[in-house]
């Protein structure tokens, strides 16, 4: 999400000499000009290895979360994102993560996690692994 307009942040992309280029761009300055948001875009790269470091710090802070088995499955994020597929990654973080904002304003990016989210993950986890 746009912080400073509301509007949603949607992915897009160009392609200049056979390269293509992916980015969020706030919805409302994609529609209604670059003039009507400061956020305007963030190269896609840079905010999605954000918010897997964020999910990534999560399983290394025990204060974050208090299961075991939660801690277990975080931990073992590491190793396990990268084999994922791009379906399964997407998966795990629609699971884990409620939105992220964007304020372009500011240079910042937040993320808020869905409270169930790492219970889910905890027991799909115990359930591959028991």
């Amino acid at each position: 999400n746009c912080v400073p307009c509301g509007c949603a942040m949607v992915p897009t992309h160009t392609t200049k000499q056979d390269r293509r280029y992916r980015y969020y761009v706030c919805a409302k300055a994609q529609k209604r000009g670059w003039h009507a948001c400061p956020s305007k875009s963030i190269p896609a790269g840079e905010i999605e290895k954000f918010v897997v470091d964020q999910v990534r710090g999560i399983g290394r802070d025990p204060a974050m979360i208090d299961e075991d088995e939660a801690i277990h499955a975080l931990a073992a994020f590491d190793p396990v994102w990268e084999t994922l597929t791009l379906r399964e990654q997407a998966r795990v973080l629609q699971l884990l993560i409620q939105r992220v904002d964007y304020d372009g304003d500011k240079g910042t990016v937040s993320v808020t996690f869905h409270p169930a989210g790492i219970e889910t993950l905890s027991r799909e986890y115990a359930k591959e692994n028991a």
